[in-house]
């Protein structure tokens, strides 16, 4: 599924190479009736974790800020 898998290269996860990645090569929590009963929790764990940074720590754009503009789609697509 991808060139070189025992090699590190975070350009398998690009968005050009996603689109031609076969959609079951990577399933982290595997897929179906037998899926991961962990699922639901690491994804749980994964919100809490961010929720605890937001509120740690000021994050703030290194982009002048007429460069800096949202994406409607972030919070407009399903």
């Amino acid at each position: 599924h991808y060139d070189n898998p025992e090699i590190y290269d975070p350009e398998h996860f690009s968005a050009e190479n996603v689109t031609k990645r076969d959609p079951f090569a990577f399933i982290p929590f595997s897929a179906g009736i037998r899926n991961c009963i962990g699922h639901r929790f690491a994804i749980l764990e994964m919100k809490l974790t961010l929720a605890s940074i937001l509120r740690k720590y000021r994050i703030i754009s290194m982009l002048p800020e007429e460069e800096n503009r949202p994406i409607p789609e972030f919070s407009l697509k399903p």
